[in-house]
């Protein structure tokens, strides 16, 4: 059998249906298209770093040399903002970090932008818009309630002005349109009973093609793969297993199944795309392509980049240069280096230096990078020696022995001028001078005076951090409380 016949070693006794309560099919939408016609500008810079009307007060907040950001309060429709150096030179951001605009606002502006891509780019409409209806309930149910807004990013180049762009008036259009949701899938499996034969059917419950007995997992539209089980026995008498993967393109029109080979390990990546380890090579599908990417080696093997909030689609593979790590395009998202891999915070994940390389490299060799869940280089950091997670919207850095912390957007905001320090926790952080151990706040406040002179461990039950301070436990909570100070956050500690 070479997988391309027609499997017919059995009849369905019944008629196959699909479990509605786990398959969605497409919804047909009315959805409202909003276009801009008019735009208002406000322009801040140092000169004018504030702008108040009766609705709202636009303010610059923060400005350093590759920094800037700013505030809204009050009620603006804010389309987006263009960052200039002092020559009006627009800059472009390397990383950012935005407040959100109401969701059904940035849900019509995505539609609508799929719209336009799809016509000035001859693209299928239905085909891109499908990507927005793993949201589709939540737009449901998300209200039009305003949100405040504020815009912080690192630039390449030194920002001098930003202009906010206020959506003065739009015309709106409705049009019906199909949503194909994110977690649909085409086919779906089914077992009879009776005969214990695996079908593929399609979603109104019609045969696609009958499997007999080996169970079909469906990877996408064009491709499913099967399982089998081999029992062996070592040099000792002990037996073990060993699974052996077949891949097949599905042919829907002729209802039939074509082998395409066999592999040693395969993982699934998103709804386009899954990647297969076979002999020294992997093999990446994606539906967008006509052919798969290959990707040569010794020894490669498949290892699946996973969030800490969520499965990515992205894998990685180790070779001669280090690790690869690359997304279901095929896209290599980082240079290749031997990496340490750990969770980032903020759900992200932290790229830097490996175990083995990071004591024999110069500090301002050592680069960290954290990777969002999209794919992008949420921030890149070097001229440190070590860089921890992002705890608190805060990441705890050390260069020679000194430590300090930088926030989300990359910028420094305690100096590294302490002997140590642990994490931010709820806003404030222990940090260690002249050998002794005090509190600081996100400001860099002192908060409790450098008095203790033992912190030498801490653990975590329930969510709350204990600190073991001269001989003692505390939370965060019970520190500040015991030093009678004040805070928003926990009450007024009296």
């Amino acid at each position: 059998m070479d997988g391309s016949e027609e499997i017919r070693d059995g009849k369905q006794t019944k008629a196959l249906r699909l479990d509605n309560n786990k398959t969605v099919k497409n919804i047909t939408a009315e959805v409202t298209y909003s276009y801009i016609t008019e735009l208002g500008t406000y322009h801040l810079s140092t000169d004018t770093p504030k702008i108040t009307q009766p609705n709202f007060t636009l303010k610059l907040a923060k400005k350093d040399k590759n920094f800037l950001s700013y505030t809204l309060d009050g009620d603006l429709n804010i389309a987006g903002e263009d960052i200039a150096d002092k020559n009006g030179n627009i800059l472009s951001a390397s990383a950012c970090v935005k407040g959100g605009v109401d969701f059904a606002n940035k849900m019509s502006r995505y539609i609508d932008g799929i719209v336009k891509a799809s016509e000035s780019h001859n693209k299928n409409k239905d085909e891109l818009i499908h990507r927005v209806a793993a949201y589709y309930e939540r737009f449901e149910q998300e209200t039009d309630a305003p949100m405040t807004y504020r815009v912080a990013c690192l630039f390449h180049g030194t920002p001098a002005t930003v202009t906010i762009h206020e959506v003065k008036s739009t015309e709106k259009e409705k049009r019906n349109i199909v949503i194909a949701p994110k977690y649909l899938k085409l086919y779906s499996v089914v077992k009879d009973p009776k005969t214990e034969i695996f079908y593929i059917i399609d979603q109104n419950g019609n045969e696609v093609l009958n499997n007999g007995n080996a169970k079909p997992y469906i990877l996408n539209a064009n491709y499913f793969f099967t399982k089998t089980i081999e029992t062996r026995t070592n040099d000792d008498g002990d037996e073990y297993e060993v699974s052996h993967y077949q891949l097949y393109q599905l042919d829907v029109k002729n209802k039939k199944a074509n082998r395409v080979t066999e592999m040693n390990s395969i993982f699934s990546l998103s709804d386009d795309a899954f990647v297969i380890a076979k002999d020294n090579g992997i093999l990446l599908f994606n539906t967008e392509n006509e052919k798969p990417i290959l990707f040569s080696g010794e020894n490669l093997r498949i290892n699946i980049l996973d969030f800490p909030d969520e499965q990515s689609s992205f894998f990685y593979y180790k070779d001669k240069q280090g690790y690869h790590i690359i997304n279901d395009k095929g896209t290599q998202l980082l240079p290749a280096a031997e990496y340490k891999i750990k969770n980032g915070g903020n759900n992200t994940i932290l790229f830097g230096p490996s175990f083995f390389i990071e004591d024999k490299m110069d500090t301002f060799d050592k680069k960290f990078y954290f990777l969002n869940s999209e794919g992008d280089i949420f921030l890149t950091l070097f001229g440190y020696d070590k860089v921890e997670e992002f705890s608190d919207d805060m990441t705890h850095v050390e260069r020679n022995k000194l430590h300090g912390f930088i926030d989300a957007t990359g910028y420094e905001v305690i100096p590294l001028h302490y002997e140590n320090a642990r994490n931010f926790d709820n806003g404030y952080a222990l940090v260690k001078k002249d050998n002794h151990w005090g509190v600081i706040n996100k400001q860099g406040d002192i908060i409790i005076p450098f008095k203790y002179s033992s912190h030498n461990s801490l653990s975590s039950t329930n969510g709350l951090v204990s600190y073991h301070i001269d001989g003692k436990d505390y939370t965060m909570e019970e520190l500040l409380k015991e030093n009678a100070v004040k805070t928003e956050k926990y009450g007024n500690n009296e």
